[in-house]
């Protein structure tokens, strides 16, 4: 027999051997008991008798039975009720905390019983307490489930159980402490009327158990190496990193001026100490590294002394801390790509000196299991009190950023509520849920198969309609109204950005070809509407809002430069207001019937455009199979069998088949915008509200971080409701602009220096010239970088604070006298320096400058940087070398993410970031030092 209870993201359906099994046709008293008898949930509010003339009030709750007359004790004839004192949840004595102890056995209360669930006779059963434990069961009033006549199940979870507990070993029990605010005030006596911090530990508790319930169910259903693999990621920043403490206390150490030898010896012996309570290998290497690098710090310890090697599975597992730890100049700098790039330990050995919570030590992926459940029930007992919500919402968020990096992970689990959604829209597809199924090694997953199978069989389960049927709730003249829209806008759009196009192609030596189709005929989009509707069963306004190709061309590279060529026209393009929302490359696709790179870019009216990047062999075969692909599309529309439709295929297929990818195409990623406006090419005012009470609806659904709610304010009707962050960043600065950029042209003209935004640098002709496009706004593609980037290290992703900045180029000689006038003027005028980084004199050696942060009056955060002409025109010239190492930093994370990884691959790339960061310490190395730039030091 299986017992257990739901959820099943534990280990809760256990069996019980069938000799322990004991039922009434075996005159057993304790089953006859129970199948004579009536069950009830409870809830009892009432006083103490006995208390004295304040009667005390109390509270409990839980379950009873309804003892039969002939069963009940004769010693005990005058009582009425038995509980246990655990159902004692409130008593108005306790004002500082519960004490059950000192309640008596016997009490004479005068209250109110409240029946909230009836278990009929035969409902019931009962478990020794033991064994109540092993499944995370209680008894109040939460189902249980009993499986009988399945033995083989059984036994395949015996076995199973037998190697758990092996690995496992005795488990320490971990339950969230409840610290629920009492009603007196321990400290003054005062009775506390609020509760502020139980309605906020409410709050996150219902969040953090929602995600934590659907991550473990997506960890649960990745296929066993992939989830193993994400329990190793997973244990970085929870149970394995470097203690907060001891990362504070050494940038205190660092950044101070004088070093007080004792805080350093205890920093060592806590870095020692770390060496010992690691889990993982690289942890192990890290928290060895870092000791290694605080021994250099010691007196008399010899600066010469070989550095101590960046571990290779510590390099591959953090990209950032190796690319930082090789580039290092110093003791110093090295100790800080440590600890600026390492993970902090969230369930740190500090907080919880008895042992981390969950964890099993060697066995990361069932740390991770209990990991979840933990959290699940950290947010289910948040009403009862503060149980850790605000930490562990952090650890599920960190989870949940870790399995994101896995391209190939199961994205959704089909037996969940998203199923039921589903069916009741018409949307649920069979067939493929039974392919998603397959890789799943769940027993829902399996269970879910046999269920799908049989409903199929009996013809409960219809087959999806042919496509084509999807559009008869279509009027023709409507997708005919949409299709015309399109080609209009489109036509407008046309010459200004085939000029444009056509010129930056040309400087990345490639060309324009196919231009007499640039424009997408009306019977085409009709028909492209058609597909989006009828294939991605999508409305008639959602196919329009993704219709990417009303305008689109094909760029021609040369193999040889196909890769360095389209990076450089989307660089281009991105500086020029086009940015890029998706991208898809063809060429790393098995077996396809079409090989390009296909963008789809957004203008600066937020308009979407395509550009299909070919080598000429791959746009003559376009060209070629023109027709095979209308061919294609029709058999899908009609429900043709995938056999058909693969035949059809085959020959554009085969040709494809012979033509080789362009050098180091394959680092070229698939990558698509977190949240695409959905305005594609079509008129403006259909992304704006109608009314005052759209309106309102359109504003509430920006975010309301302080950078972006400056947008609700300002423009409230220029910024679009379904923009991403980047997007919304990228507008709110352009909005503060508007105010910012007169009064840095009237400083820089009054103190008679040089104002610069975004700038390129011209290696023929030896000068900088200013970008003219949004000239002092990051572009949309360097936001959303810098975010990702903030992500991956635990921070916000609203966190961009230079999407708006400004250069001041200063003469050298009365550089730190400028920089304290400008201070001063800026203040004088309401914007306030709340931060500023010294790199003439500290950093990496990779940039040189002083950068500070601004806040205006409404406490919007821009940026202003400070340089020399020779240090402002070092940075034009790395700019490109920036990128590179930026793009060489992203292959090297992506490497580091497959299973297995390409060790050769992962070496080269290091390689290359080392190189390039030396390319740009050889530039900035001819940058001299403003007279006297040591005294701005770095405030915050």
């Amino acid at each position: 027999m299986l017992i257990g209870k739901p959820p099943y993201d534990k280990e809760n359906l256990l069996p019980v051997p069938e000799e322990r099994v004991a039922t009434v046709a075996q005159s057993d008293a304790t089953a006859e008991f129970l199948s004579q008898s009536f069950g009830i949930q409870y809830s009892y509010t009432g006083f103490d008798d006995g208390s004295g003339s304040d009667a005390e009030m109390l509270h409990s709750k839980g379950m009873l039975i309804v003892v039969p007359s002939k069963n009940w004790p004769a010693n005990f004839a005058d009582m009425d009720l038995a509980c246990s004192k655990e159902d004692l949840k409130t008593l108005s004595r306790w004002t500082t905390g519960r004490d059950r102890s000192a309640v008596p056995q016997d009490m004479l209360t005068t209250g109110s019983l409240r029946l909230k669930d009836i278990v009929e006779p035969g409902r019931m059963g009962a478990l020794p307490i033991p064994e109540l434990r092993k499944r995370n069961m209680d008894t109040d009033g939460d189902d249980a489930f009993v499986y009988a006549g399945y033995p083989k199940l059984a036994a395949l979870i015996s076995r199973e159980m037998v190697d758990r507990e092996v690995r496992r070993g005795q488990p320490r029990s971990f339950k969230p402490p409840k610290t629920a605010t009492p009603a007196i005030d321990p400290d003054n006596g005062h009775y506390q009327a609020g509760r502020l911090s139980e309605i906020m530990s409410l709050q996150r508790g219902g969040q953090i158990m929602g995600a934590a319930s659907t991550l473990a169910a997506r960890f649960m259903a990745q296929p066993d190496h992939l989830r193993e693999a994400m329990a190793r990621n997973m244990m970085f920043g929870t149970y394995d990193g470097i203690e907060r403490d001891l990362r504070n206390g050494l940038r205190v150490a660092l950044d101070g001026k004088a070093r007080d030898p004792q805080v350093l010896t205890e920093l060592r012996h806590q870095a020692y100490n770390a060496i010992g309570r690691a889990h993982l290998p690289e942890a192990r290497e890290a928290a060895e590294l870092l000791h290694a690098q605080l021994l250099r710090l010691e007196p008399g310890a010899s600066s010469r002394a070989e550095m101590p090697p960046l571990p290779d599975a510590l390099g591959e597992a953090f990209p950032r801390l190796a690319q930082a730890y090789l580039a290092a100049p110093d003791t110093e700098a090295r100790i800080h790509a440590i600890i600026d790039n390492y993970p902090v330990c969230r369930l740190s050995h500090a907080q919880f000196p008895a042992g981390q919570p969950g964890l099993i030590p060697g066995e990361p992926e069932l740390s991770m299991r209990n990991l979840f459940t933990i959290a699940i029930k950290v947010g289910t007992d948040a009403l009862k009190s503060d149980t850790g919500t605000a930490l562990f919402a952090k650890i599920v968020e960190s989870c949940e950023r870790s399995e994101r990096g896995y391209a190939d992970r199961v994205r959704s689990v089909p037996y969940g509520k998203v199923t039921a959604r589903a069916m009741h829209d018409g949307r649920f597809d069979a067939e493929q849920t039974q392919v998603d199924l397959q890789n799943m090694p769940t027993m829902a997953a399996g269970v879910m198969q046999d269920a799908l199978h049989s409903l199929q069989q009996a013809g409960l389960i219809d087959p999806p309609p042919p496509p084509a049927e999807r559009l008869r709730a279509v009027q023709p003249e409507d997708i005919a109204l949409e299709a015309q829209s399109l080609l209009t806008r489109a036509r407008e759009m046309e010459p200004r950005v085939t000029h444009m196009l056509r010129r930056v192609a040309e400087s990345h030596a490639g060309q324009l070809a196919g231009m007499d189709h640039q424009l997408k005929s009306v019977g085409s989009l009709k028909e492209k509407l058609k597909q989006q509707m009828a294939l991605k069963n999508k409305t008639l306004e959602e196919a329009v809002a993704g219709v990417n190709d009303a305008l689109r061309y094909s760029v021609v590279l040369d193999p040889q430069d196909f890769t360095a060529g389209l990076r450089g026209v989307l660089a281009s393009l991105d500086d020029q207001g086009h940015v890029r929302v998706k991208l898809n490359n063809l060429f790393a696709k098995h077996q396809p019937a079409f090989k390009a790179v296909n963008v789809t870019m957004r203008s600066p009216e937020g308009a979407l455009w395509e550009i299909q990047f070919h080598t000429p062999d791959t746009f003559r075969l376009k060209e070629q199979f023109h027709d095979l692909y209308k061919h294609s599309y029709a058999l899908q529309l009609q429900g043709a069998p995938l056999t058909d439709q693969r035949e059809v295929q085959a020959p554009a297929q085969d040709a494809f088949r012979l033509v080789p990818s362009p050098p180091e195409c394959d680092d070229i990623d698939d990558w698509e915008e977190e949240n695409v406006p959905a305005l594609a090419i079509v008129p403006a005012f259909k992304s704006q509200p109608n009314n005052r009470k759209d309106a309102a609806k359109f504003r509430a659904g920006v975010s309301s971080t302080p950078q972006v709610a400056l947008s609700q304010q300002r423009a409230p009707t220029r910024f679009n409701a379904n923009a991403s962050p980047a997007q919304i960043l990228f507008d709110v600065a352009a909005s503060k602009q508007e105010s910012l950029t007169p009064v840095f042209k009237k400083l820089a003209n009054d103190f008679g220096v040089r104002l610069w935004g975004n700038v390129r640098y011209n290696a023929t002709d030896d000068r900088i010239e200013q970008v003219q496009n949004a000239p002092f706004q990051k572009s949309i593609a360097s936001i959303k970088s810098k975010m990702r980037s903030h992500v991956q290290a635990g921070m916000t992703d609203q966190g961009v604070a230079d999407a708006l900045r400004y250069v001041l180029q200063l003469p050298s000689e009365d550089f730190v006298a400028k920089v304290l006038a400008v201070n001063d003027v800026l203040h004088r005028q309401g914007m306030t320096c709340v931060k500023r980084k010294n790199y003439f004199v500290t950093g990496d050696s990779t940039y040189k400058g002083i950068n500070a942060r601004f806040t205006d009056a409404e406490g919007y955060e821009f940026e202003v940087q400070f340089h020399t002409a020779d240090s402002f025109k070092a940075k034009a010239q790395t700019h490109l070398l920036y990128k590179e190492m930026q793009l060489a930093q992203n292959r090297l994370e992506k490497e580091q993410q497959k299973n297995p990884p390409n060790l050769d691959r992962q070496a080269k790339l290091t390689n290359d970031l080392a190189k390039y960061t030396n390319a740009m310490r050889e530039i900035m190395a001819a940058v001299n030092k403003p007279a006297r730039v040591e005294s701005l030091d770095g405030r915050s």
